[in-house]
C-alpha cells in the first residue's frame, strides 16, 4: 500500500492499481484480484451474514437512542460501535448469532454487568447493584468520596433506570437526575448510598442502566456538554439481598 498524491480525486479501479481514501487521505494499491463482485454478492453465507450483521445494527442504534437520556454527556464518538461490538460478541459466543434468542432471554445483559460503555471513562463503578427486595440502587460510598476528593470543585450527577427489550424495541424508564455533593466525602468506608428505584411491575426482565459524570455545578451546567470532566456508564446486576457489608 502507498499513499497517493492523488491530484485528480480517483477512486476505484484502474488496471491493476485500486484507488481509496481513508481519514481523508488518498492511497493506492495493486489490484490482486479476488471473488467476483457477483458471486460474493449472491453467495447464501455472505447474504445471511449481511442480514444478520444489519439487524444487529439496527437494534444497536435503537438501544443507543433509548440510552440517550442518560448518556447526554457521554462525549466518547465511539459508544456506538463499542456498544455494537459488545452485542455481536455476547451473541455470537452465547447464543449461536441469534439475536431473537438473545432479546427473549431476561439473563442477556448478564456478562456486561459492570463493562464501562465509555472507551475513554475513569469512573468505574464495580460495586453497584440494585436491591430488587428494597428496590434500590446501591452504591459503594467511599467510591463516591473518592471522585469527589479528586474532584474538589465538582460536583457528581447520576441517572439511574429501567432498560427492557421487547421484540426488537428498546424501551427505557425516565431516568430521574441525582447529585452527590460536599457532604458525601466524609462517610466512612463502609457506608452506603442507597436510591430508590422502584421495578415498573410490567416490566420483570428489565435492567439497571447506570451514569455517573463529573460536572462543575448542579445548577449552571447540568444540561451542557461543556462542564463535562470525566463519565461512566454501564449496565449493573441485580441482587436480591445486601452484598456490600
Amino acid at each position: 500500500m502507498a499513499k497517493s498524491d492523488n491530484f485528480f480525486e480517483i477512486n476505484g479501479k484502474i488496471g491493476k492499481l485500486v484507488f481509496y481514501k481513508r481519514n481523508g487521505k488518498n492511497f493506492v494499491k495493486e489490484n490482486k484480484g479476488g471473488f467476483a463482485h457477483d458471486n460474493v454478492k449472491n453467495n447464501p453465507n455472505v447474504k445471511a451474514t449481511r442480514t444478520s450483521f444489519g439487524a444487529l445494527s439496527s437494534f444497536a442504534s435503537k438501544l443507543r437512542k433509548a440510552l440517550t437520556p442518560y448518556i447526554q454527556h457521554q462525549k466518547d464518538p465511539n459508544f456506538y460501535h463499542i456498544l455494537q461490538s459488545f452485542l455481536k460478541q455476547i451473541i455470537d459466543q452465547q447464543y449461536n448469532k441469534n439475536l431473537t434468542d438473545f432479546i427473549n432471554d431476561p439473563n442477556r445483559f448478564a456478562t456486561v454487568h459492570h463493562q464501562n460503555l465509555n472507551k475513554n471513562n475513569k469512573i468505574q463503578l464495580l460495586h453497584a447493584y440494585y436491591n430488587s427486595t428494597t428496590q434500590e440502587v446501591i452504591i459503594q460510598q467511599h467510591h463516591i468520596a473518592y471522585l469527589l476528593k479528586l474532584h474538589p470543585k465538582s460536583v457528581l450527577a447520576c441517572r439511574v433506570g429501567f432498560c427492557n427489550l421487547y421484540s426488537q424495541e428498546v424501551i427505557t424508564t425516565t431516568p430521574p437526575l441525582i447529585y452527590f455533593l460536599e457532604e458525601n466525602k466524609t462517610r466512612t468506608i463502609t457506608d452506603k448510598i442507597k436510591l430508590a428505584l422502584p421495578k415498573p411491575t410490567d416490566q420483570p426482565n428489565a435492567v439497571v442502566f447506570i451514569s455517573i459524570v463529573v460536572i462543575d455545578s448542579p445548577t449552571e451546567h447540568a444540561n451542557t456538554k461543556d462542564a463535562y470532566k470525566s463519565m461512566g456508564a454501564c449496565f449493573i446486576p441485580t441482587q436480591e439481598t445486601d452484598r456490600l457489608k
